[in-house]
């Protein structure tokens, strides 16, 4: 055991059951000290220098200030923060006995930000973890549908029974006009797990010797060069293909803000090929992407993984690449290096050693 004032901070410390002392997420000047007992450890690093992260079983998230050996004496302050647990049985139920149990009782389909909200299980990615987990299991059904609560079209979460449910909870005239409004959907909802955009395919194809050696240029620059836009792109359909498939479209620059993702089309990059229409753009990402980074199982069937059309929306036309599951792992080769990216969250990222096998060997049997 590492010292009182230091034992927060260490992994090893922190167990399911302990009463502690945390402060708040959102308590950054830590002037407002919460006690209570930890449900789930959401920190996995062995060390973390401002605390263990972990939630209580009252739903609140902090990170541990101190491990309290006995209850302490609350006097006038934070008295509802912490109730004794003889008084209100803590529930022992772990995310995947909640979420099962919630799916049958409602018998609709809910997405994770709905259940996440539902059953007070935060952040959300646990929910996604836990719901993908029991997918692998056959216990429970994800495909995209409205969702009950929010009403949105999103990938959701049925109770299934081994049964493929055939979209039976979507209303027949909702159903029909999904394929109408999926698109539109989809960019107005933003990036997340499954929705990556990008402004462009050909951004580095020019670019000059001196910005591409500049201080400020990107990692991808420095390492591929003129072929950093195609790389990237090349690596987001990786991902996709590697993990549950999902939705690349390029024409979309990303907004920080909160406004809007800002829709700018992709004809500006009609000039620089030969057939200058949206039939020369999808020859430039077969055979400029897909043909040439991709190995042979899978270009040589992307028609099975990979569906490329030119929707409109506001005037501008946009490139979105549908892309399914992939049967067998989707290494890139970029200049003659191997790679491997899966999709996390909301993010690609790239598997390399003992990750990649232990990922493959899990998800490619």
């Amino acid at each position: 055991m590492k010292e009182a004032d230091d034992a927060g901070k260490h992994l090893e410390n922190i167990k399911t059951g302990l009463t502690v002392e945390i402060f708040l997420k959102e308590d950054r000047a830590g002037k407002n000290p919460i006690h209570g007992i930890v449900s789930e450890i959401l920190t996995h690093s062995s060390f973390h220098p401002y605390g263990i992260m972990v939630q209580l079983d009252d739903g609140k998230i902090g990170r541990v200030q101190r491990i309290l050996t006995e209850v302490p004496d609350l006097g006038q302050q934070n008295t509802s923060s912490y109730v004794r647990e003889d008084l209100h049985p803590r529930d022992t139920r772990n995310n995947s006995e909640k979420i099962e149990q919630f799916l049958v009782e409602k018998g609709e389909p809910y997405c994770d930000d709905c259940l996440s909200e539902s059953l007070s299980i935060y952040p959300r990615q646990r929910i996604n973890q836990t719901c993908r987990s029991l997918e692998s299991q056959g216990k429970i059904i994800r495909q995209r549908e409205i969702c009950k609560s929010c009403k949105k079209i999103k990938i959701v979460n049925h109770f299934g029974e081994g049964q493929a449910l055939s979209h039976r909870a979507l209303p027949s005239k909702i159903y029909q006009k999904q394929k109408e409004i999926d698109f539109v959907q989809l960019v107005k909802n933003g990036e997340n797990e499954f929705v990556e955009f990008k402004s462009s395919a050909l951004w580095s194809k020019n670019l000059t010797e001196e910005q591409m050696k500049a201080p400020t240029a990107s990692r991808e620059v420095r390492a591929f060069g003129r072929e950093a836009s195609k790389a990237i792109i090349a690596k987001a359909i990786s991902g996709f293909l590697n993990t549950q498939g999902g939705h690349l479209v390029i024409g979309i620059k990303e907004n920080k803000t909160q406004e809007a993702d800002d829709i700018i089309g992709i004809e500006s990059e009609f000039g620089k090929f030969e057939d200058q229409c949206t039939d020369g753009y999808r020859r430039m990402i077969v055979d400029s992407i897909i043909r040439k980074y991709f190995h042979p199982d899978i270009y040589n069937h992307f028609s099975n993984y990979i569906k490329i059309t030119f929707p409109i929306i506001d005037e501008k036309i946009l490139c979105w690449i549908n892309i399914s599951k992939s049967d067998v792992p989707a290494f890139v080769t970029i200049q003659k290096v191997d790679y491997f990216f899966i999709r996390l969250d909301a993010e690609t990222r790239g598997l390399e050693g003992k990750q990649m096998v232990e990922y493959c060997a899990k998800r490619f049997i």
